[in-house]
């Protein structure tokens, strides 16, 4: 990093995977970051560290209370990681709106006169709708309502750096996998299908993903939060390319010794499905001197060896 994480440090999100393994990350580096969060947020995900971690309880949905609540925190570094849930769906449009643009926008209301305050936002590779090593200067042409907000959101936190001199790096994640996971999602499902002694049931498994670990994502969001770069800098946080879902999964059994089957074309494909999508991350090399540190192979393992120790833990998480 070219310098520290400026203090204090807010996380939005920190309930969710990303934002979980942000936190643990910053813990770790030695920094006490604030979650901000809803009264009724699981704090399930930051339980091993919640004695070095302070709560700031408001609502993204919440314009003035959150006002108030960040103002109270005046936060030097923000990452913001706050997302609705896509897959599996369970959102209306008007839930994906509410959570994704509304909330950025207050937020971003609430961080408008903080001059030099550090803002990381985290966007979605569903704003782009599909294609493989697909770079930063792509169109955005999301093909899920949940893409179209998050674009959005994205296009309003621009605004709002180009408007109110905020320090804005955007980070579009591509697909996220690591401890703490949802038990729906495939690598988990996966895992606590060949622990439990389950067949895996997938859809058709061609579609293609960007896998990225954790621990990876976590390391470029820190970074994005002290590196020299240019305000409204975007950088692919991605692998650099794409894998076929029942690949991953056929992985990720044969790493646990092949306990069960996996069943292909047992689930139904969703209609608005992205067959493929990879991106290039040719820029967060050079922007933030970030490459992902773990092949596919030791993600897994140490993703395994998680729900392994954690298996009960797993099977509760939202």
């Amino acid at each position: 990093m070219s310098r520290a994480i400026a203090e204090p440090i807010l996380v939005t999100g920190a309930s969710g995977i990303v934002g979980a393994n942000l936190v643990h990350e910053l813990v770790k580096g030695g920094y006490r970051p604030h979650a901000l969060m809803r009264e009724t947020s699981s704090r399930m995900r930051l339980a091993p560290v919640a004695d070095r971690v302070g709560i700031v309880t408001s609502d993204l949905l919440e314009a003035e209370h959150l006002r108030d609540a960040v103002g109270a925190l005046a936060p030097r570094t923000v990452f913001h990681l706050a997302t609705s849930i896509f897959n599996p769906p369970r959102l209306t449009s008007a839930e994906h709106l509410e959570i994704n643009t509304l909330g950025a926008l207050n937020l971003l209301e609430a961080l408008r006169d903080m001059r030099g305050c550090r803002v990381v936002v985290t966007n979605s590779a569903a704003i782009y709708g599909g294609g493989r090593r697909i770079p930063e200067t792509a169109p955005l042409q999301p093909s899920t309502v949940y893409g179209a907000t998050k674009a959005a959101a994205g296009l309003l936190a621009q605004t709002y750096a180009r408007l109110y001199g905020l320090s804005l790096v955007e980070l579009r994640l591509f697909t996220t996998y690591g401890p703490w996971e949802r038990p729906a999602r495939l690598v988990p499902d996966a895992i606590l299908s060949a622990l439990g002694g389950r067949d895996l049931q997938i859809s058709g498994g061609t579609q293609e993903r960007d896998f990225v670990y954790s621990e990876d994502a976590s390391e470029a969001l820190m970074l994005a939060g002290s590196a020299d770069v240019a305000s409204g800098s975007v950088f692919n946080i991605s692998s650099g390319h794409g894998m076929k879902i029942a690949d991953m999964a056929r992985t990720i059994l044969d790493l646990m010794g092949n306990p069960v089957e996996l069943k292909i074309g047992a689930r139904q494909m969703r209609p608005d499905e992205i067959m493929e999508i990879s991106g290039d991350n040719s820029a967060a090399a050079s922007g933030l001197g970030w490459r992902p540190r773990h092949d596919l192979r030791a993600g897994l393992e140490k993703t395994i060896a998680w729900y392994r120790s954690n298996r009960e833990l797993a099977l509760q998480l939202s």
